[in-house]
């Protein structure tokens, strides 16, 4: 089965030059990404099908909160009754050295492509909550919000490092390491805590 069809690209706007936001990936009635993919109070629109769905604004949960924030936890679901996909969400979080996939849209070469690469959890992030992760391919800002799996198991989400006030700097090389193909993986049972109920 091509799981690719279960990432779905998120735009900004889908005019005449579409703004690109980042990925996002379905769960049975729930689309799932990263918070700052869709940060403004606007209306986003995900490609599903070969066709764009509008995701409303004050419809996402929880209710997004403002950027110096972001570390506190990274996702946000939009409901999508009736959809169904073949991913699901892990039941328990996976530490370092797991081998994963990672599934994603990028803009590359003038356009947005999918991309499939290979990737392996380097232990705990800093900050609660995440994983740092390495990956074959280069992991770009557009791939925020994309699943990293285990089969089918969805056990994280990609999203970018943000670094925070200065009473909470980063680590000191994060950003040399980040350009060496690492990330901050959002961990599956901290996406659950985020589910809404039914």
């Amino acid at each position: 089965m091509d799981l690719q069809q279960f990432v779905i690209p998120i735009y900004r706007s889908i005019c005449s030059r579409p703004s690109w936001a980042g990925t996002g990936f379905l769960i049975d009635g729930h689309l799932i990404t990263a918070g700052h993919v869709v940060t403004d109070y606007q209306p986003y629109y995900a490609l599903i099908d070969r066709q764009f769905v509008t995701l409303e604004p004050g419809l996402w949960s929880p209710t997004l909160l403002p950027s110096a924030d972001k570390l506190e936890y990274d996702v946000t679901i939009y409901p999508m009754p009736g959809v169904k996909s073949a991913l699901t969400l892990a039941t328990e979080d996976i530490g370092g050295h797991a081998e994963v996939d990672v599934l994603c849209w990028q803009w590359r070469e003038g356009g947005v492509r999918r991309v499939a690469t290979r990737g392996v959890t380097l232990g705990d992030a800093p900050e609660d909550g995440y994983l740092l992760m390495a990956t074959v391919d280069h992991i770009t800002n557009g791939c925020s919000g994309c699943p990293v799996l285990d089969g089918t198991s969805v056990v994280g989400i990609v999203t970018m490092v943000k670094v925070p006030d200065p009473g909470r700097p980063a680590p000191p090389g994060l950003r040399a390491v980040m350009d060496a193909n690492t990330c901050w993986v959002f961990k599956a049972g901290h996406i659950r805590r985020f589910m809404p109920a039914g």
